[in-house]
């Protein structure tokens, strides 16, 4: 039971989830916007460290290693 309102408290159903990827994939409006992300098929405001060029880098970076590529 407890298993079942956690789900329902954290988890959509697949329909619902892709609706934002659908959006984005078909809306005109959604072409528009670059360099962000959209949540509840609404365009969502970046924050600060999503826009530093040195966390991008550190990003990389540790990518790289993990996947074995540096």
């Amino acid at each position: 039971m407890l298993v079942q309102v956690i789900m329902w408290m954290f988890f959509v159903p697949c329909e619902i989830g892709a609706q934002t990827v659908i959006y984005c994939a078909v809306s005109d409006e959604a072409a528009k916007h670059s360099r962000g992300y959209f949540v509840d098929c609404r365009p969502a405001t970046l924050r600060p460290f999503a826009r530093d060029a040195a966390v991008a880098k550190k990003l990389w970076e540790a990518s790289e290693r993990l996947v074995n590529l540096a």
